[in-house]
């Protein structure tokens, strides 16, 4: 199902994967053939409710927090799709829903709104023509940005809401190779776009 007449693309799993640089690799390197390429990132790094909680350490995450970040990711990929040839989506909207289950408690009103956000999620996922999951992680110690919790259990744990959470929308995976170089990985998964391209 085409999104405006964009190919979409989006890479998947959780965070210290490498998914946000090889998504900028990849836009880059469709630039370059001359393809009117965009990026779609993360929005929780522009959410205010996400800066809050991160960077302020104000408050905890919420039911209204996750709701902004599932509605303004499907506005941010539906206004790039307008103008774009092809788009490349620093996850899925199943990855919002993925990390939303493992960080709200559950009570009637969050399993409620929680249980409309996945079937919102499997009714929006026919518009990704490929997604790419990546299960290989890195050193999540090494990192400074504030947004990127350095816990590997925590990785774990998203990791598996998220995979549950794009099963259960129906999302199909293409597992990228473990152990590639970043250019390896653009000419891989270059290989998987090109077949969808429009």
């Amino acid at each position: 199902m085409a999104m405006s007449g964009s190919t979409v693309v989006a890479l998947e799993v959780a965070h210290g994967t490498g998914k946000s640089t090889l998504a900028h690799a990849l836009v880059a390197h469709y630039k370059a053939r001359s393809v009117n390429a965009a990026l779609v990132s993360e929005t929780a790094r522009r959410s205010g409710f996400v800066e809050a909680v991160v960077i302020h350490g104000s408050g905890t995450f919420s039911l209204e927090a996750e709701l902004q970040l599932f509605a303004a990711h499907i506005a941010e990929e539906q206004l790039a799709a307008r103008n774009h040839e092809l788009l490349v989506c620093d996850k899925t909207i199943a990855n919002v829903v993925g990390y939303a289950r493992l960080l709200i408690p559950d009570t009637h009103d969050s399993t409620r709104l929680l249980d409309a956000m996945a079937k919102l999620a499997a009714a929006y996922s026919p518009y990704y023509d490929e997604v790419l999951y990546m299960s290989e992680t890195y050193d999540l110690s090494m990192t400074k940005d504030p947004y990127r919790p350095s816990d590997r259990t925590f990785q774990l744990d998203a990791d598996r809401h998220i995979r549950r959470a794009c099963e259960d929308a129906g999302i199909r995976l293409a597992h990228l190779p473990n152990g590639l170089d970043l250019e390896s990985k653009v000419v891989w998964a270059s290989q998987r776009i090109d077949r969808v391209l429009m």
